[in-house]
């Protein structure tokens, strides 16, 4: 396995057995999705609560959710009413429990 950087991301090249000397390019975040650690997901919807606001996310049926005090969308820099308003321009990070605004 050989590794370089290229435009500040991990490229990694893999020989494949019977494959030509070339192999294939695989990316740092493509590796991570298919290892299954992949903790970004698109918001679906969203609800206010009491506290804060609950964002949705995930397959209809099958949703999942990551909530948000107030304190913490003003820490985060996330205007709450738009989150409500256009939650599908957001995205949640499950792990490190925070929220970006996809461009």
């Amino acid at each position: 396995m050989e590794a370089r950087h290229l435009n500040d991301r991990i490229i990694r090249t893999f020989a494949i057995a019977g494959a030509s000397e070339k192999g294939f390019t695989i990316t740092q975040s493509f590796l991570k999705a298919a290892e299954g650690i992949e903790t970004m997901h698109d918001i679906v919807t969203t609800r206010k609560m009491e506290n804060g606001v609950a964002c949705y996310y995930g397959e209809s049926g099958k949703e999942k959710f990551e909530s948000f005090t107030y304190r913490e969308l003003i820490d985060i820099k996330i205007n709450a009413l738009d989150l409500l308003d256009d939650p599908r321009n957001y995205a949640v990070d499950t792990e490190k429990h925070t929220l970006v605004m996809k461009k």
